[in-house]
């Protein structure tokens, strides 16, 4: 790379697909490149049919000045990744970096190697997806992935971009002899001022008073732990109901079976995903949020959660620990009985505590202050 200074930089960002259900990258992601495109001279985004619903609800600062590049996709290439290795062939002499965000799959793999091929420097944020516990799961896929594939991809990267500290712990303990560099994820400050005059009482007539879980019905969201603490929540007494909001990736069934065993289906709606500037309207109008996942990168939905001044309860494998010391809200063990406690006490509290969050977010995971840090290290 030939380029000294951040304001010349060219970056392209690769991400397999934007579509909301699928987490907090498909977020992340482009507001980043929404966040460095007004700081360098030219920011790209790569993606699989980038089509008009997932682009539409992007309502991002200087989102219009990221270039976008759709790659159409078919069985046959998210199995190897080879349309997506000629489109990035194309555009390597365009870039100075690449910057992938996750692993495994081969069309990131394919954009990795054909940027080396070039000699063109590419970043990987994993994403939380090397951590311990997403290794466990599927482990001889990909024990045999990372040895046939990614180990190479991952040592000849220019740094690892790590969430948090604890993120980069777990991969320097791969061993891969490669740079990490921490940067959390953030959120644009005229975002929050936008979406703090957001209404949420429409939702509170219609649900009442409400504690709010807003991710996918995912195993590793830790849902089955929060009905076992809203239990203990409501036998402790109470007030609020439960709202769940997310699109079902293979748990909707076992939580309505676990619900019904508790007897709570009169205190706990379902109401599937909810996305853009709605899911920010019903945030307002929760009394507190909670994610008790068993495995997280930096969760995008907790952040949001701040900004709103919602009082969060959150387990420890969120990676958050400023929530606990800036007294933002509450970090749990995965033990219903300590959930069940904790949602009592946020949903509770006063003010304050909500207040607390939204000033650390604005005041230290603003996009103003993640941006140009990744960009220098870039260089």
């Amino acid at each position: 790379m030939f380029v000294t200074k951040t304001s010349d930089l060219r970056v392209l960002h690769v991400i397999p697909s934007l579509h909301p259900g699928l987490g907090g990258p498909s977020v992340s992601c482009p507001s980043l490149a929404s966040a460095q495109a007004e700081l360098c001279a030219s920011v790209g985004l790569l993606a699989y049919d980038l089509s008009e619903s997932a682009l539409n609800r992007l309502t991002l600062p200087n989102w219009d000045r990221v270039h976008l590049h759709s790659i159409a996709v078919d069985p046959l290439e998210r199995l190897t990744g080879i349309r997506a290795r000629q489109v990035i062939n194309s555009l390597l002499g365009c870039y100075d970096v690449v910057h992938i965000h996750g692993v495994w799959t081969p069309m990131l793999a394919q954009v990795c190697r054909a940027a080396r091929d070039s000699g063109l420097p590419y970043v990987v944020s994993p994403r939380g997806m090397l951590d311990p516990w997403s290794l466990a799961q599927k482990p001889v896929r990909k024990r045999l992935s990372f040895a046939l594939a990614w180990a190479d991809i991952l040592t000849h990267a220019h740094f690892l971009h790590a969430l948090t500290e604890i993120e980069a712990e777990n991969l320097s303990r791969l061993r891969l002899g490669v740079r990490i560099q921490i940067a959390q994820n953030g959120i644009f400050r005229e975002t929050i001022l936008r979406l703090r005059s957001m209404p949420g009482s429409e939702y509170s007539a219609r649900y009442g008073r409400y504690i709010l879980f807003m991710s996918r019905l995912h195993y590793k969201k830790g849902l089955d732990y929060l009905i076992d603490g809203f239990a203990e929540y409501v036998r402790l007494g109470g007030e609020c109901n439960l709202v769940i909001a997310g699109p079902d990736e293979g748990q909707g069934q076992k939580i309505s079976a676990q619900v019904r065993c508790l007897a709570l289906h009169n205190r706990i709606i379902s109401i599937g995903p909810i996305y853009g500037d709605e899911k920010f309207r019903l945030l307002n109008g929760a009394q507190a949020f909670c994610l008790p996942s068993r495995q997280e990168g930096f969760s995008m939905a907790v952040i949001e959660a701040m900004a709103m001044g919602v009082p969060v309860v959150i387990s420890k494998h969120c990676n958050f620990p400023r929530v606990a010391e800036m007294k933002a809200g509450y970090v749990v063990e995965l033990d219903p009985v300590e959930i069940g406690q904790a949602l009592l006490a946020a949903a509770d509290s006063n003010s304050k505590t909500g207040d607390r969050g939204a000033r650390l977010i604005e005041s230290e995971y603003s996009w103003d202050s993640v941006a140009p840090k990744l960009l220098s290290a870039y260089l």
